[in-house]
């Protein structure tokens, strides 16, 4: 699975949207980010880490580097 699919299916799996993320994500970071822009950054693979933190965040996930 790619990013995209992976970060849409724990989206939609926790009971959110892509526009409800969006918002939270602008009141998280301070910056507006609306849903047709996370929706292209997720399609073009252009996701900043900065971003996919606060999505986990907002999830209630943690992002994490594990070595192999």
């Amino acid at each position: 699975m790619d990013i995209r699919n992976e970060v849409k299916s724990l989206i939609f799996r926790e009971g959110y949207s892509i526009k409800r993320i969006a918002f939270e994500i602008s009141q998280l970071l301070g910056r507006n980010i609306s849903a047709d822009t996370l929706s292209h950054k997720l399609i073009n693979n252009t996701l900043r880490y900065q971003e996919a933190k606060a999505i986990a965040e907002i999830l209630g996930y943690e992002l994490e580097f594990k070595k192999k």
